[in-house]
Formats: structure tokens, C-alpha cells, sequence
């Protein structure tokens, strides 16, 4: 949250190994990041989250 208050252009994506069990924690996690990757995530697939973050970034 703190870095949406010092820059609203700033791309959050949040990569974790531990996926929340909490449905309403993950749903919070979801709405405060551009895109969201939970592991084991693949190469191919970081790749594709992080070029459509980039490209929404650039519209």
C-alpha cells in the first residue's frame, strides 16, 4: 500500500511461493498488484505476466 501512496505509476507484482488459504486475504493481495504469480510458476508464464503488466503500463 505504501508504495501506491508514493508513485500510482509504479507496477506491483507480487511473486510468492505461499499461496494464502485465507480467501479473503488472497482476494486483498490480488487487488493490490498489477499481477499476482504464485509458484511453482514457469519461466514462460513470469515472462507473459510481467510483459502484460509492462504493456498496461505503457497504454
Amino acid at each position: 500500500r505504501r508504495i501506491r501512496e508514493l508513485s500510482t505509476k509504479t507496477q506491483i507484482i507480487y511473486l510468492t511461493a505461499k499461496v494464502e488459504q485465507d480467501p479473503t486475504k488472497l482476494k486483498e493481495l490480488r487487488s493490490e498488484a498489477d499481477a499476482f504469480i504464485a509458484k511453482p510458476a514457469t519461466s514462460r508464464r513470469i515472462i507473459s505476466k510481467v510483459s502484460r503488466v509492462l504493456q498496461g503500463a505503457r497504454q
